[in-house]
C-alpha cells in the first residue's frame, strides 16, 4: 500500500510538472517549484524511511517514532492518502484555470525606487544585527523579495543581470548565514528561475550537464547553510546519527530533514478533524492581518501555534519552535479530508492570484504577490500560515507603493507582438493587399 501511494505522489507531482508547460509565465515556473518542493517533503523523505527503516533516536528528527513502531510500510498510507486527495485537488483546479491567464509582460522599475528600498532593507538588517528586533524592523526584513525582483525582472544586459546576480548571491548567501536561515537563498533562486523563464530561457543539452554536475555543491551548499543553525555539540550528535544511514542517503538526509511537511501530516493524525474549529480559523486569520505593532495579543505566530496545540499532542515539542504546517497537515487537523480538499483549492486559488500579480499587477499587487510567492509561503504553509506572511506582505506592499508615488513607479511594457499586430491591422474601409489581385 505505502509503494502505491508513493507511486501516486510521484505521478501526480512528475504530472503537475511536465502539464505546467501548458500554462504561461510565471505561473509555469511556480508550479514547478512547488513539483519539486512537495517531491522533496512527501516523496523523498518516506522512501528514506521506508528503505532504511530507521529507529528513533534523540537528535534525529527524520526517524519518526509515531511510525517507526509497527513499521514505516504499515503506518506511512494513512499520513500520504490526504496528501494524494489534496495535491489532486490542487493540481485539477490549477490546471482548469491557469491556461487562460494572462502572459508575463515585462517588469520596469525606477532605478531611484530600487536604490531607496534596498537602503530601507539595508537599514533593518543593520538593525537586527545590533540587537534591535522590534516588529517594525522584523516586518521591514520581508522587504527582501520584493528588492530581489524588481532588480532583477527588469530587462537588463547579460554582462549588468550576470553583475547584478553576483551581488544579490553574494549578500543573500552573507545574509542566511549572519541570520541562520535559508530562506533568502531559497527566495533568490526561486526569484532566479522565474527571471530566467519570463526572458524566455529553454535549458539545452549543455545546461543540463551542468545542472546536473551542481547538483552535489548544491546539496553540500545546504548542508553547510542547515549547520549555522546548530551548535557544535548539536552538529557532533548529528554526525553520529547520520552514521546509522547508508552512506548513499547521508547527503541527502540535510534535505530530507528541511522539508519536514510529511511530519506536520502525521501530526495531523492525532488531533483530526478536533483541532479548532472553521469560525476560529478564521478569526485567527483575520487577527494574523493586523500588524502587531497595532495588536499586542499576538504572542505566538501560527508556526508555533501549530507546535503547541498539535504537534505536543503526539510528541514532545519545543517552546518557541516555529513549524511549517501546510494546506494539508492544517486542513486535516481541523475538519479531516473536507478540510484538506478545502485547504487545497484556497491554496490553488491563491496561486493563480499571485501568478497574474506577478504577470501584470501594479506595484501593490506585485510587492504583496512577491512576499507570497519567493518565500516558502504557497509551498509549505497552510491557510493560518499564509495569513501570517499576508500580514507582514500588507505592511510591505504599502511600504513599496507609496515609495513609489514619490521615486517612481514600476511600470509594465507592451508586448511588441500585440503592438506589430495592431499596427498592421487594415483599417475600416481599406482593402487589404493580396497579392496579384491587389496590385491591378
Amino acid at each position: 500500500m505505502t509503494s502505491l501511494c508513493l507511486l501516486a505522489l510521484l505521478a501526480l507531482f512528475a504530472g503537475q510538472f511536465v502539464l505546467a508547460r501548458t500554462t504561461p509565465e510565471p505561473l509555469r515556473s511556480i508550479l514547478r517549484v512547488q513539483a519539486v518542493y512537495w517531491f522533496l517533503a512527501y516523496v523523498l523523505r518516506p522512501v528514506i524511511l521506508v528503505l532504511v527503516s530507521p529507529a528513533p533516536v534523540v537528535n534525529d528528527s527524520l526517524a519518526d517514532d509515531r511510525l517507526a513502531y509497527g513499521g514505516y510500510d504499515a503506518h506511512l498510507p494513512a499520513v500520504l492518502v490526504p496528501v494524494i486527495v489534496g495535491h489532486a485537488v490542487y493540481l485539477l483546479l490549477v490546471l482548469l484555470v491557469g491556461p487562460r491567464l494572462p502572459h508575463f509582460r515585462a517588469l520596469q522599475a525606477s532605478p531611484a525606487l530600487v536604490l531607496v528600498l534596498f537602503a530601507i532593507l539595508l537599514g533593518a538588517r543593520l538593525a537586527w544585527m545590533s540587537g534591535v528586533h522590534s516588529a517594525v524592523v522584523a516586518s521591514l526584513l520581508t522587504l527582501a523579495p520584493v528588492v530581489v525582483a524588481l532588480m532583477l525582472f527588469p530587462a537588463h544586459p547579460p554582462r549588468r543581470l550576470a553583475l547584478l546576480v553576483g551581488l544579490l548571491v553574494l549578500a543573500e548567501v552573507s545574509w542566511s548565514v549572519i541570520f541562520a536561515s535559508k530562506t533568502p537563498v531559497l527566495s533568490l533562486v526561486v526569484c532566479l528561475v522565474l527571471v530566467a523563464a519570463s526572458r524566455g530561457w529553454r535549458p539545452r543539452r549543455g545546461h543540463l550537464v551542468v545542472g546536473v554536475l551542481a547538483v552535489p555543491g548544491l546539496v553540500l551548499g545546504f548542508s553547510v547553510l542547515q549547520s549555522v543553525k546548530h551548535d557544535s555539540t548539536v552538529i557532533s550528535d548529528l554526525q553520529v546519527v547520520d552514521q546509522r544511514y547508508p552512506a548513499l542517503v547521508r547527503p541527502l538526509l540535510p534535505l530530507a530533514r528541511r522539508f519536514d511537511l510529511l511530519a506536520a501530516v502525521t501530526d495531523s493524525t492525532y488531533a483530526q478533524g478536533r483541532w479548532i474549529s472553521a469560525g476560529e480559523v478564521a478569526r485567527r486569520a483575520a487577527t494574523s492581518l493586523v500588524p502587531r505593532a497595532v495588536a499586542d495579543d499576538k504572542t505566538h505566530s501560527a508556526g508555533e501555534r501549530w507546535a503547541i496545540e498539535v504537534r505536543s499532542l503526539s510528541r514532545n515539542s519545543v517552546p518557541g519552535v516555529s513549524l511549517a504546517e501546510g494546506p494539508v497537515a492544517e486542513g486535516n487537523a481541523v475538519a479531516g479530508l473536507s478540510g484538506v480538499v478545502a485547504e487545497c483549492a484556497f491554496l490553488a486559488v491563491l496561486t493563480l492570484a499571485c501568478a497574474a500579480a506577478l504577470a501584470c499587477g501594479g506595484t501593490f499587487v506585485f510587492a504583496l504577490a512577491c512576499c507570497l510567492v519567493l518565500q516558502p509561503a504557497i509551498q509549505e504553509r497552510g491557510v493560518l500560515g499564509i495569513a501570517d506572511v499576508t500580514g507582514k506582505g500588507l505592511q510591505i506592499a504599502l511600504v513599496v507603493a507609496a515609495a513609489s508615488l514619490l521615486f517612481g513607479g514600476v511600470r509594465r511594457a507592451v508586448r511588441n507582438r500585440c503592438a506589430s499586430a495592431e499596427a498592421h491591422r487594415p483599417h475600416a474601409g481599406t482593402p487589404a493587399r493580396l497579392g496579384i489581385a491587389g496590385d491591378r
